[in-house]
């Protein structure tokens, strides 16, 4: 007897590190230009990028999604990429029409969570498209690059407080 997709992917888990971030910054995405590469990010051709990790010990990437820059925070320990509310609605995502199904286990508590799709995602000088993307039904902070992205990088490894990816 085949279980239901939805059953087994009821409870999505993220490191506590990355939950605390996306659950208690505030939001300064869109007064920074993430579009612009950030200064502790190196490209080191169009496919191979290097990130310094940041000050807090996370390491932050820019993307571009539906056109528009999005920050994310790189947290390996996260199954599912996350959008903020704020960065969905930026990306002409209404929250208010998703249907918050799922769960989002955090440190904190939990959290309403729904699935959506974007059309396009470039990251690390590759373009994803149809990307099946979870947007967080509260909180607020950076969005989240989890495992469901970082698995369709070539190379990613975390050197001496350098995160490579190709």
């Amino acid at each position: 007897m085949a279980i239901p997709l939805m059953a087994l992917s009821a409870a999505v888990m993220m490191s506590p590190m990355a939950t605390n971030a996306v659950e208690n910054r505030v939001d300064t995405t869109a007064s920074k230009d993430v579009g612009a590469p950030s200064p502790d990010v190196v490209d080191l051709d169009d496919r191979e990028h290097q990130v310094t990790v940041s000050s807090d010990g996370l390491y932050y990437m820019d993307a571009v999604a539906e056109n528009k820059p999005v920050r994310f925070i790189v947290d390996s320990g996260a199954n599912t990429t996350i959008l903020t509310q704020a960065d969905a609605r930026r990306l002409g995502i209404d929250p208010a029409k998703l249907h918050f199904r799922n769960t989002l286990v955090t440190a904190n508590g939990m959290a309403p969570l729904s699935f959506t799709k974007v059309e396009n995602l470039r990251i690390a000088g590759t373009t994803y498209t149809n990307v099946r993307i979870a947007v967080m039904g509260n909180g607020r902070g950076v969005s989240l690059l989890g495992q469901d992205m970082i698995r369709r990088f070539h190379h990613f490894s975390i050197d001496d407080g350098v995160l490579t990816v190709s």
